[in-house]
């Protein structure tokens, strides 16, 4: 097939491009932390097993239940899950053969409530207490607070209390990685040589942006866009490391400017009405 017998509109994925991406960010990393990958960038399961992904970040429920039944064996929910019918399914999920399932929390309530869907299917949950880094999302911002939901994990009867999870996003039109190396998140995160002296002495920092920690959370690495082309490279060993756009989008049509741009919009023009 050449690529002009594409129907478009079409996502056209150069697979040896993604595979040398996915090859240098693990150079990058060099060993130093597990490099956990997120499923919103990748949307296929099938892609994660083909590229030998071991980890995957999931920000739905529904997202979650996909990777596992496309055979996804260690998935981390990155999100706080509130609403019984979405507790009742993550823990459905977790009694699946063989799964390591994470999610993150930052309240006590999401604790308990996540602990009694747990016990209800004698199941156990990775439990990730979420900082909030500076992106003034979910997350608590005290150390204390910090710490007191670690020692609610551990007194819960089906959570395994796993990590604090750092969410510092790079990109989004920054171009570059101040915050992070200029040690904005290093305060956050002084809570975390104190969790790891919290019995059991189990804890693993988990930072989507680095790599001194036990993971990295990452996604747009393997396809790349011109917004994160620009990114300064982070950390110092990646600035060897050719991350190249691998994801192009094959058009219907491309008249010349400044004529409007027509195209089929296929199933994305169906209302639900």
């Amino acid at each position: 097939m050449l690529i002009t017998d594409v129907v478009t509109p079409a996502l056209v994925l150069d697979l040896a491009r993604t595979q040398r991406n996915a090859a240098a960010m693990v150079a990058a990393v060099g060993g130093r932390a597990a490099i956990r990958t997120h499923g919103k960038a990748l949307k296929s399961s099938a892609l994660a097993r083909y590229l030998g992904l071991k980890h995957v970040c999931a920000q739905t429920v529904v997202e979650a239940e996909c990777m596992v039944r496309g055979g996804c064996t260690d998935v981390l929910l990155t999100n706080q899950l509130v609403g019984k019918d979405k507790l009742h399914r993550l823990a459905l999920l977790a009694a699946t053969p063989s799964l390591r399932l994470g999610v993150l929390v930052d309240s006590r309530c999401q604790i308990e409530a996540l602990s009694a869907a747990a016990e209800t299917r004698g199941v156990e949950i990775d439990a990730y207490v979420e900082v909030d880094a500076g992106q003034n999302r979910c997350g608590v911002s005290a150390p204390e607070a910090a710490l007191a939901l670690a020692s609610a994990i551990s007194a819960s009867g089906r959570l395994r209390r796993h990590s604090i999870d750092v969410p510092c996003v790079t990109g989004g039109g920054t171009g570059t990685f101040p915050y992070e190396l200029e040690g904005g998140v290093h305060t956050e995160l002084q809570p975390g040589a104190r969790l790891a002296e919290m019995p059991p002495r189990s804890a693993q920092l988990s930072w989507r942006s680095a790599d001194t920690y036990a993971e990295i959370h990452r996604g747009s690495y393997l396809f790349m866009d011109g917004d994160y082309g620009q990114n300064e490279p982070f950390p110092p060993a990646a600035r060897g490391a050719a991350f190249a756009q691998s994801l192009f989008v094959q058009t219907a049509a491309r008249p010349p400017p400044p004529r409007v741009i027509v195209v089929d919009g296929h199933v994305m023009d169906v209302s639900s009405l």
